[in-house]
């Protein structure tokens, strides 16, 4: 039996870039087999993001715990300035200033 991974890795292929809601269907299907699978939580929370759903996607990141959201610290920081929480956005920002990625 494929992973959650594995199958949202599947149904990715067959998706355009910009189906951002096809994508969400896939990650939500995918975590009905494994709740906890850090790749489909932090795909499921930028797939939210870009759909302009803040709140559900800071809620996919907590589902994750502390793996998914340090991971994901982009993202999550993201997610809380356009939810409004400035001051928390900020803190999770301050952490990732030496990361390569979030200097580009």
């Amino acid at each position: 039996m494929a992973t959650g991974t594995q199958s949202l890795n599947a149904l990715l292929q067959r998706t355009t870039i910009d189906d951002h809601e096809e994508i969400l269907k896939a990650c939500n299907a995918s975590l009905k087999q494994s709740k906890k699978e850090s790749n489909v939580l932090h795909t499921k929370a930028v797939a939210l993001l870009k759909l302009d759903r803040y709140e559900d996607a800071l809620r996919a990141l907590e589902d994750g715990g502390e793996a998914v959201k340090s991971g994901a610290s982009l993202e999550r920081s993201y997610a809380l300035y356009k939810n409004g929480q400035l001051s928390e956005a900020n803190d999770v920002a301050k952490g990732i200033l030496d990361d390569r990625g979030a200097r580009h």
